[in-house]
């Protein structure tokens, strides 16, 4: 029975410390917890008083700083007061517009000498003509009648592609002045001449205009008492007009062919380039508006 007793108290001691041993430990837990937090409230609490402080600082520098710099625009405002009350402030920006007003005058006065530099020019050109003119004239007073007629008659029986209608006026005057009456009038007929001569080349360096062919043609085999060389001249013209229809036509049968050449090939393309070239560019090179379309394609 004792021993049954001692064991019924040393259990119930046993089961005491259990229950109250993690008690003491839960206690003991729960003070180091407050603990800690306190610690943490206090750091806190420094922290936010040092920012505090720091921006109380910040603000009173601010603060100094704009009062600083509130003072020195209240003194640079009284200078520039001062300033423009001066009298030398005044003559200075006085000078400042004249010599503003200075400075566009004499751009203007450039820009009108550059203006007068080139009539200048222009009239120095002039002159030179009506000097050139002039000695033209001197020398030609200075010729016997027997001398003007052999030069003007020697100018009138060069080709036509050599003459210009200025030079053919220029003789028509000095025959009329001089009294000249045949050579103006082979003069005259020569200017008529050479006109036809030059349309019907420009008419061979545009489109074919059958109506204008057959005027010209008419034009051109209506002259007579040409020089050798201007009837080489009208010849060829007359050679070249008369082939312009067949020519055209050549042309055109020549787009068509190209058309139907497959050029992304270029063994094809050069072979048949070669067979075109051939068939047709003897004849279409006869007239120069119908070369000039050809190299348009980059044919040679």
């Amino acid at each position: 029975m004792q021993i049954t007793m001692k064991l019924n108290k040393n259990i119930i001691v046993i089961l005491l410390m259990l229950i109250i041993a993690p008690m003491h430990i839960y206690a003991g837990g729960k003070d180091s917890l407050r603990n800690a937090e306190q610690a943490n409230l206090k750091a806190l609490q420094k922290k936010l008083e040092a920012s505090h402080d720091s921006l109380k600082k910040e603000k009173n520098n601010l603060e100094r700083v704009y009062k600083n710099n509130k003072n020195d625009i209240k003194t640079l405002n009284k200078e520039i007061r001062d300033l423009k009350n001066n009298k030398e402030y005044k003559t200075y920006t006085a000078l400042i517009a004249e010599r503003d007003s200075l400075e566009n005058t004499l751009k203007e006065l450039q820009e009108g000498q550059e203006d007068a530099n080139q009539k200048l020019s222009t009239e120095r050109e002039n002159l030179k003509a009506v000097q050139n003119e002039k000695t033209k004239l001197v020398e030609i007073q200075n010729k016997s009648g027997n001398e003007v007629r052999v030069e003007y008659s020697n100018y009138l029986e060069k080709p036509f592609s050599e003459m210009t209608i200025e030079e053919l006026d220029f003789i028509q005057q000095e025959c009329k002045r001089l009294k000249i009456k045949d050579l103006k009038k082979k003069a005259e007929k020569t200017k008529e001449n050479k006109t036809n001569y030059d349309e019907a080349k420009a008419a061979l360096d545009r489109p074919y205009d059958e109506g204008q062919i057959k005027e010209l043609l008419k034009q051109l085999n209506g002259m007579e008492n040409l020089s050798a060389n201007q009837s080489n001249e009208i010849e060829v013209l007359v050679e070249q007009l008369n082939s312009y229809e067949k020519s055209n036509e050549s042309f055109e049968k020549f787009l068509e062919d190209y058309n139907k050449v497959d050029h992304n090939n270029e063994i094809i393309h050069k072979a048949a380039i070669k067979v075109l070239r051939k068939k047709y560019f003897e004849e279409i090179n006869k007239i120069p508006y119908l070369s000039g379309k050809i190299k348009e394609f980059g044919i040679e």
